[in-house]
């Protein structure tokens, strides 16, 4: 994580509690629970937005979050290498796929993760949405993974998170690999045409 955007999200952080907008995770773009799981995301400059829901640029970072709906105990397991811990999609304003990077081709769910060291895990109490709730994962930017064109335009990006939540059965504590439904977010890309090329006649 770089540390301008360390700043920047503890900035956004610290205007979020002051203005009493961080219990308001309808304000970001979400998954539709399962399992009692949701994942909150919105781009780094949009979070002390009124409404977070407003299309991220093509080159900025996304954050995320993990939060439970109802369950305070939640305890969720997910990937330290984000390209395991979901897939990406994005269609231009035709619904036709852009094509990806080599780094975009990298993203692939994959239930071993969950099998390896402990280490390559992040292990989170997903508390419910509620005071204090909001992205501050770094995700990636859009324009790394896809092959942006230069003329820019208008995108969607589909994604698909995959968590290992603990379930208790008894006194016994189990894990499971939990699917997330596609979340759908609108991505703004305005183009990296030169403002300074010559005019047509």
């Amino acid at each position: 994580m770089k540390t301008t955007h360390i700043i920047l999200t503890i900035l956004n952080l610290l205007t979020l509690l002051s203005t009493g907008r961080a219990d308001q995770t309808e304000s970001f773009f979400q998954s539709k629970p399962e399992q009692d799981i949701i994942i909150i995301i919105a781009g780094i400059d949009k979070l002390a937005l009124t409404n977070s829901k407003v299309a991220p640029r093509a080159d900025e970072m996304l954050l995320f979050g993990i939060c439970s709906v109802t369950n305070p105990d939640c305890i969720v397991y997910w990937s330290r290498a984000v390209q395991s811990f979901c897939t990406v999609e994005l269609l231009d304003s035709m619904g036709q796929p852009m094509g990806k990077t080599v780094k975009g081709k990298e993203f692939q769910l994959s239930e071993s993760v969950f099998a390896g060291n402990e280490r390559s895990l992040v292990r989170q109490h997903a508390r419910p949405a509620g005071p204090g709730q909001s992205p501050v994962w770094q995700l990636f930017k859009t324009d790394d993974l896809f092959e942006m064109p230069a003329k820019g335009g208008n995108f969607t990006l589909k994604l698909n998170f995959q968590v290992q939540k603990v379930e208790f059965s008894g006194t016994n504590a189990y894990t499971k690999v939990v699917g997330l439904p596609t979340i759908v977010i609108p991505i703004s890309d305005p183009g990296r045409l030169k403002l300074n090329s010559p005019r047509q006649p």
